[in-house]
């Protein structure tokens, strides 16, 4: 008896650990990033599926920069032994390293932005610093191997073509999310502000009902926007209220 109590205590101890330790996993991610690492809800079960912030921030952000320092020491080595001279700099390098150059500005200002955060009393999550760092010094490195091919007279090569199309490819993801959420946010303000404007009629609520399915974010602005609207309705209706009762007041004076 004792050794089947074992066994079955051995037997539920590893898929406990191993529950735990994905338990522990997904906690340690949405500490890092401030969200959830997947969110089936938003991805798989959706009409209009979508990737959660922190992988967008995390895999699909690190994953040119494995590949290109996961292959930077073999293609060093290829260089080395395989020199083919000295090219000029010519107009297409300068171009690239100018691109080059400017990504890892953009990935600089990122990571001076979470800086400014903290100075604002705001401390962002690690992700906002260990991503930008990260992509910057993977820019720095592609821009200096543009220079390091010229030197070994390589014009273009494969390697560099095939992390600036994981780049880009990786970089649509987030590029469609922000298209959506900013154009909802867009939409979301000019109904609102339409629908104060117009002081509710009906061509105003019928923009705010025809915007609340379509987009997610509808649901609480335009409920906002609905509540000051049925304010003013109320305001307006007391008012024309007292205005009646003081002209009545005022002809029965008059009889």
């Amino acid at each position: 008896k004792r050794s089947g109590a074992g066994s079955r205590g051995a037997g539920q101890g590893p898929g406990g650990t191993s529950g735990e330790r994905s338990g522990a996993a997904a906690g340690g991610m949405e500490a890092f990033c401030g969200s959830p690492f997947w969110d089936p809800n938003l991805t798989v079960y959706t009409d209009n599926p979508d990737l959660t912030p922190c992988f967008q921030n995390t895999v699909l952000a690190w994953i040119p920069c494995v590949y290109l320092w996961a292959i930077l020491p073999f293609y060093l080595v290829y260089l080395k032994r395989n020199k083919r001279g000295y090219i000029i700099l010519s107009m297409l390098n300068r171009f690239k390293t100018f691109i080059a150059f400017g990504l890892w500005c953009v990935c600089w200002a990122n990571l001076f932005y979470s800086f400014h955060e903290i100075v604002q009393d705001r401390t962002p999550k690690p992700v906002y610093f260990v991503t930008p760092l990260l992509v910057g010094i993977t820019m720095l490195l592609a821009m200096l191997l543009i220079q390091y091919e010229r030197l070994h007279g390589v014009q273009s090569s494969g390697v560099l073509i095939i992390f600036w199309f994981v780049c880009f490819i990786c970089a649509l993801g987030p590029l469609r999310s922000k298209i959506i959420n900013s154009s909802a946010q867009v939409i979301s303000h000019m109904c609102i502000w339409s629908c104060m404007r117009k002081r509710c009629t009906g061509k105003s609520q019928v923009g705010v009902g025809w915007a609340k399915p379509q987009l997610p974010c509808f649901r609480t602005k335009s409920n906002v926007g609905e509540a000051r609207c049925e304010a003013k309705r109320k305001s307006g209706q007391a008012n024309e209220d007292g205005k009646k009762e003081r002209r009545c007041v005022g002809l029965g004076n008059f009889v």
